[in-house]
């Protein structure tokens, strides 16, 4: 099997395990579904981690709830057209060598922590 054809299958196996994933998000609540894996990180410190409502936030706009997906994590929702342009960028890197090297560099990988560890202080201070 060629190099593209090998690409061409773990593409389609990705978007096939999207959307099974988008499916059982859209059809169970992760409030109410006792068998959804619940933070770790909140379960022993109290304390929420960037991620956490991440799941009630995937539900939430998947049946269409702006309002309260932007409720359950703020950061993940703003942070959905910045994760479609990385993984275009992901797609294109050899097109746009610099630009990968660039945003998937030192400097990305800080901005990224600075944004994420920002997000963590604000919702543990403010309760968001």
């Amino acid at each position: 099997m060629t190099q593209d054809g090998k690409r061409k299958i773990k593409v389609l196996s990705a978007i096939c395990a999207l959307i099974m994933f988008a499916a059982v998000y859209a059809a169970f609540d992760p409030a109410e579904a006792y068998w959804m894996p619940k933070c770790i990180t909140f379960m022993i410190t109290g304390y929420k981690c960037p991620g956490c409502g991440s799941q009630r936030m995937i539900h939430s706009l998947l049946t269409g709830n702006l309002a309260e997906a932007f409720r359950q994590n703020a950061f993940l929702v703003l942070m959905i057209p910045v994760i479609i342009f990385l993984i275009w960028l992901e797609f294109n890197r050899t097109r746009h060598r610099h630009l990968y090297i660039r945003i998937y560099g030192k400097w990305g990988c800080i901005v990224f922590c600075l944004l994420a560890t920002g997000w963590t202080v604000l919702r543990n201070i403010f309760n968001l």
